[in-house]
């Protein structure tokens, strides 16, 4: 990030401000998913994940930017603002009855009746999501994302509380469709309480949307068959149950990019916006983006990784035993998609929808015959396969899309990140000790000393990326930053000592 600068100061106190709402949501979403793994059966998570991802691509397919058209805006009118309301009511609208069309063909595809009714009813989540307040992206301009932390969390308790309500009486996997529907209804109308807005029904500004709509249409479909192609194709191959443990192991991996990454990169959009005229602070501030999504992700996704076993079997209960290594091996993967995360806000800024759509289609590409060959002789470790194999060739066309669309050449991108990844890989070797160290403990003790290996290890991981950041002549980044930031914090601490004494 440009930490020289406000920019720096203002992207750091927003996206701590977004970290600590998206952990916050995502404690809850784990609460809900370790309630639901042990009411419910590894065949109820196979149902609701063939309608949930049949309802998310078709979300993509009618998907457009309303709020970054506001967020990029440099004065964006009440007009404006209206149309951005209107087109997401219309696409809503257009959703529902998308899918409730295709409702009755999936369930013949796949063979569950029950699938009509779970699709029609998770239609309503994503017409709701459309009805958000247009107000909050006012707030998402300024970097001020506080309104969103309350909208999210209030949608969050109330998922908490109407699943866990539905899950002991129904038992089965009404409670998670339950659960995913509430979670936008009571977000849309907390949205409307934080961020008040009279809407007025037009169309007046819709060329400003309408222009998105070609290329980052398509890289939004393209997109959401990249990341849900895989629990598609393996519905066609493998039993519930094993959809279901592939499921609820792609959910588990992919809460640190939930809720890190996704929270991370999203102001970036607002901060390109602000200095794309000016391409040095543009490449320093996409580099040193890069370098910190990393430096907070990968220590969580290791983590995850290495200690999938332990954890998953202690908090859900033998009958998920098939679901660690799963988990483990998308954590590993998810590292991998972590390296091309600050590209979409990117191209976003710049209004480069079309550089997506290619990064997007070309791991498709990759993806889709992959899945194709690997999963009928090999179920779930070829559709893991197949994600390692996309993702670590989407990492590669990143480097050099990057290089041709802002100049940020090859060794500039590398000279942040080889610090981190350095750390990383300490890291990982240090957990990797310590659970061969800790085999044979009991959950009790095991979850008491956790905490203690965690702290030990990032200890190591700093250590590491600092030294290799000295020996590199401490060029400006990551670690200036936070070696700034943490003068700061001790001078204050030290005068409040000082006037305590006093």
């Amino acid at each position: 990030m440009d930490i020289q600068g406000s920019m720096g100061a203002r992207m750091a106190s927003g996206t701590i401000m977004l970290i600590v709402s998206r952990l916050s949501a995502r404690c809850f979403d784990l609460a809900m998913l370790i309630l639901f793994a042990r009411l419910l059966l590894p065949r109820d998570f196979g149902t609701v994940a063939i309608a949930l991802t049949i309802v998310q691509i078709v979300e993509a397919v009618l998907d457009l930017p309303v709020a970054q058209v506001i967020v990029r805006s440099s004065d964006p009118s009440r007009d404006l603002i209206d149309t951005a309301f209107t087109i997401s009511l219309l696409r809503g609208l257009a959703l529902m009855f998308v899918l409730a069309a295709l409702a009755w063909p999936i369930a013949l595809l796949y063979g569950e009746p029950s699938l009509v009714p779970i699709v029609c009813a998770l239609g309503l989540a994503p017409a709701m999501r459309g009805m958000m307040s247009p107000g909050l992206a006012l707030y998402a301009r300024s970097i001020d994302f506080r309104r969103d932390m309350l909208v999210e969390m209030v949608g969050k308790v109330a998922s908490l509380i109407a699943g866990s309500i539905a899950a002991f009486l129904l038992r089965d996997y009404r409670a998670i469709v339950v659960s995913t529907v509430m979670t936008p209804l009571a977000m849309m109308v907390t949205s409307f309480l934080v961020a008040p807005h009279r809407v007025r029904l037009t169309l007046r500004h819709g060329k400003q949307f309408y222009g998105f709509l070609g290329w980052f249409t398509a890289s939004q479909v393209v997109s959401a068959l990249n990341w849900r192609s895989s629990r598609l194709v393996l519905g066609m191959f493998v039993p519930s149950n094993v959809l279901g443990s592939f499921t609820l192991a792609g959910d588990l991996a992919a809460v640190p990019e939930q809720a890190l990454i996704q929270t991370m990169v999203r102001p970036l959009v607002a901060a390109f916006s602000r200095v794309q005229d000016d391409a040095k602070r543009l490449r320093a501030l996409y580099c040193n983006s890069v370098a910190t999504t990393l430096a907070v992700s990968l220590p969580v996704m290791l983590a995850v990784a290495v200690f999938a076993d332990p954890l998953v079997l202690l908090l859900l209960g033998s009958k998920w035993h098939a679901t660690p290594p799963i988990v483990s091996w998308l954590a590993l993967a998810a590292c991998l998609a972590a390296t091309t995360a600050t590209y979409i806000p990117l191209c976003v800024a710049l209004g480069r929808a079309n550089q997506l759509f290619r990064l997007n289609l070309i791991q498709m590409l990759v993806l889709l015959p992959a899945l194709l060959l690997a999963t009928p002789p090999w179920g779930v470790a070829g559709a893991i396969a197949a994600q390692f194999l996309t993702f670590g060739v989407g990492a590669v066309v990143v480097v050099f899309r990057v290089r041709a669309v802002i100049g940020a050449s090859i060794v500039q991108q590398a000279r942040g990140t080889v610090r981190v990844v350095a750390g990383a890989i300490v890291y990982a070797l240090f957990l990797l000790l310590a659970k061969r160290a800790l085999h044979g403990v009991s959950p009790a003790m095991l979850l008491a000393v956790l905490p203690a290996v965690g702290a030990a290890a990032l200890g190591l991981f700093w250590a590491t990326t600092f030294a290799v950041w000295a020996v590199m002549g401490r060029p400006d980044g990551l670690e200036r930053f936070v070696l700034r930031q943490t003068t700061l914090i001790l001078e204050r601490l030290r005068g409040r000592w000082v006037r305590a004494r006093a």
